[in-house]
């Protein structure tokens, strides 16, 4: 779904190095949302 959307090129043109990074980022922006959906975004602020 992020190489349909967010990225241009398609994941068979990308190298091996590129894809991980890309799961890499989407985990990370995964883990943050969860921490926000179960803390509260004003917690994190304060």
């Amino acid at each position: 779904m992020v190489y349909k959307y967010v990225i241009p090129t398609p994941k068979n043109e990308s190298s091996g190095s590129f894809q991980l990074g890309v799961s890499f980022v989407v985990g990370y922006v995964a883990g943050v949302l969860c921490v926000v959906k179960k803390l509260g975004v004003w917690v994190l602020l304060t």
